[in-house]
C-alpha cells in the first residue's frame, strides 16, 4: 500500500486530490496539512511514502519544505501548482512529477505510475541510504590532521601553473583520459593535469569521498544514497548519478552501513587497471 500525505491549504484542490486517490486501490492517504509546520511534523510521525503537496504554503514553499533538515528521510514528492514558476527548482530537486492545477485526471495517473515505478525499483533494493548517515559519517571519521587544507580552497594544476579553487564550488570530479575534469556548481569544466589520486590527498574527507576510480564527489552537493547488492547509486543536486565502483564499494559500504572509516586505497592497493587512472 502506497502511503500519501497531502499538504495544501487550497480545500478545492484537496478534495479533488482526494477523489482521484480515492479510486487508486494501492493508495492510502494518511493525513491532510495546510501549512508546512504540520507538515513537517506529520512526515516525521506518520513516514508517507510520498507527498502531494502544493508549491506555495502559507509558511514556506513546498521546496524549502522538502529541503527541510527536520526531515529525517524524504518521502517521493508530487508537486501541485497553480503555474511553473516552481517547475526548474521542482526538477533539481528531483520531485516524481509537477502538476498544474486544475488537476488534470490524465497526468495525475502519470504521475501515480512513476510513483510505483520508483516504489518498485525500491524494493529490489536493500534500501534508501539517508544522507544524514553520510554526512555524520564523514564528519566523523576525520584523516590524519597534516592531510587536511587549512583553507576552503586547494590548489590545482594547470599546466606550469596552480589555481587555487574553492571546495564548496567544486561538485564533483571525473578522471578522463589524460586529465581529471573538475565539474564546478556554475556549469563550468575544468581540466587539470592532476591525477586524479593526487586531487584526492589534497581534499578534506569530511567533505568529499572517492566512489569510483574515476570519480570523487563533494558530499555537500549529494541529494540521494542507493544501495543494492551489487553496488551504490549516488545522485547529485543536479540529478547527475554515479555508480560505486568494485574497488571502492567495500570502503563506501563500510562508511555508510556500518559508520567505520577506512583510508582510501593507495596506487600500490589498487589492482593494475585501476592504478593506470589514479
Amino acid at each position: 500500500m502506497i502511503r500519501a500525505l497531502l499538504i495544501d491549504n487550497d480545500l478545492t484542490s484537496q478534495s479533488r486530490a482526494l477523489a482521484q486517490l480515492a479510486e487508486e486501490a494501492d493508495v492510502e492517504v494518511v493525513g491532510q496539512c495546510a501549512d508546512g509546520a504540520d507538515a513537517l511534523e506529520k512526515i516525521e510521525l506518520l513516514r508517507p511514502d510520498v507527498l502531494f503537496m502544493e508549491a506555495e504554503l502559507p509558511d514556506m514553499t513546498g521546496l524549502e519544505l522538502i529541503c527541510s533538515p527536520r526531515i529525517s528521510k524524504r518521502p517521493y514528492v508530487v508537486i501541485t501548482a497553480a503555474s511553473d514558476r516552481y517547475a526548474l527548482q521542482a526538477i533539481e530537486a528531483n520531485v516524481i512529477d509537477y502538476l498544474l492545477k486544475p488537476l488534470d485526471k490524465r497526468r495525475f495517473k502519470a504521475a501515480l505510475a512513476k510513483l510505483r515505478g520508483n516504489l518498485e525499483r525500491d524494493s529490489h533494493l536493500d534500501g534508501r541510504i539517508d544522507l544524514d548517515m553520510l554526512m555524520n559519517y564523514l564528519h566523523d571519521g576525520q584523516r590524519k590532521p597534516a592531510a587536511q587544507p587549512s583553507t576552503d580552497r586547494v590548489p590545482v594544476k594547470f599546466g606550469r601553473r596552480y589555481r587555487f579553487i574553492n571546495l564548496a564550488s567544486m561538485r564533483h570530479i571525473e578522471a578522463q583520459g589524460d586529465y581529471v575534469n573538475i565539474h564546478m556548481t556554475t556549469g563550468e569544466v575544468l581540466h587539470s593535469g592532476d591525477r586524479i589520486s593526487e586531487i584526492e590527498r589534497k581534499l578534506p574527507v569530511s567533505r568529499f569521498l572517492r566512489v569510483h576510480r574515476s570519480i570523487i564527489i563533494n558530499v555537500e552537493h549529494v541529494r540521494e544514497v542507493r544501495a543494492d547488492k551489487n553496488d551504490f547509486e549516488i545522485v547529485l543536486d543536479n540529478g547527475q548519478s554515479f555508480k560505486s565502483g568494485t574497488t571502492y564499494k567495500t570502503r563506501v559500504k563500510t562508511a555508510l552501513i556500518f559508520g567505520r572509516h577506512q583510508e582510501p586505497a593507495t596506487v600500490h592497493e589498487l589492482p593494475r587497471a585501476e592504478s593506470l587512472h589514479a
